[in-house]
């Protein structure tokens, strides 16, 4: 088994790195002219949650992510391909996570995941300069 009594906790604090900073990602991309106080009141709701459910503020990240650049995609038909490939990278980035679970020993699965969710969020990197 990879990391022996280490894989837990390690799996744990991943997941709780990722959560944090797609929540830092999600409050950057809100779109302008919200309330002055969503961008904080996110990031608060995030930071109380990611130490009890990190898996489920990623989740909803990854979600609020598709969904703001869906609407930059909608407003902005130049978008459109960038957002398919994102969507594409963050589908197989999320099925290769779950391979990770059922096949733990599998070598290179978890490097696998990483790198294509990172290229997901790298493509979303026009929703910060909306």
């Amino acid at each position: 088994m990879q990391g022996g009594s280490l894989r837990g906790p390690l799996r744990r604090l991943d997941y709780t790195a990722v959560a944090l900073s797609s929540s830092a990602f999600v409050c950057a991309a809100l779109p302008k002219g919200l309330h002055p106080l969503a961008r904080p009141a996110a990031g608060l709701a995030s930071l109380l949650v990611v130490p009890f459910q990190p898996l489920l503020v990623s989740g909803a990240n990854m979600v609020a992510t598709s969904a703001l650049f869906l609407r930059a995609a909608i407003l902005d038909s130049a978008l459109k391909g960038q957002y398919y490939r994102h969507c594409s990278y963050a589908a197989v980035g999320l099925a290769c996570y779950f391979l990770d679970g059922e096949l733990p020993d599998t070598a290179g699965l978890h490097a696998v995941w990483h790198v294509l969710s990172a290229r997901a969020v790298f493509l979303g990197h026009c929703l910060l300069c909306a």
